[in-house]
């Protein structure tokens, strides 16, 4: 699944993506490569946490204190040369 990352304004949040297909909240935090992937976010919620004034205490709000935190995982993530920057290929480490 390739999903694109979005840069946002925020003190903590480095980027956010969406994974349409599963649901999914992509969250890159500063200083950290990894992504994380929140489970069962709607679209809407993702519009809402990007364009919110505050995008960390959106994403505080909306999606940190609503997903149990057992369910977040981390997401391996390729990024290939031929790829712009932005966008981002998730795998959950199994062959295909």
């Amino acid at each position: 699944m390739v999903a694109e990352m979005k840069s946002v304004q925020s003190s903590n949040i480095d980027a956010i993506g969406y994974d349409e297909v599963a649901s999914e909240l992509l969250v890159r935090f500063k200083g950290k490569p990894t992504v994380y992937a929140y489970p069962g976010v709607t679209k809407e919620t993702y519009d809402a946490v990007v364009s919110a004034p505050s995008v960390g205490a959106a994403f505080s709000a909306l999606v940190k204190k609503v997903i149990l935190p057992e369910l977040v995982r981390k997401v391996e993530v390729i990024i290939e040369a031929e790829n712009p920057p932005n966008l981002v290929e998730k795998t959950d480490g199994n062959p295909a």
